[in-house]
């Protein structure tokens, strides 16, 4: 996958995304929560859930540990 490949994503592979964001960055799902300011279990939540509930913080682990830009409804992830 190069640096700027684009994906649209429908909100179930949004968990898929949020995890590869977190290793990306070499965190810990703790380390993570603490640089969010949330707790290990919504990350890990985050990380599993395809309802849709937990899409803003999906969103945000891509964007503010990865860098990526993600844009909806059906999501646009940038790696940059």
């Amino acid at each position: 996958m190069t640096p700027t490949e684009e994906h649209l994503l429908p909100q179930e592979q949004l968990a898929h995304r949020a995890r590869a964001a977190r290793r990306e960055a070499g965190l810990t799902q703790r380390e993570a929560a603490r640089a969010l300011g949330v707790n290990q279990a919504n990350v890990s939540k985050a990380e599993n859930d395809v309802s849709g509930r937990y899409g803003n913080l999906q969103r945000r682990m891509m964007r503010e540990l990865a860098g990526w830009r993600c844009e909806g409804p059906y999501w646009r992830v940038i790696e940059s």
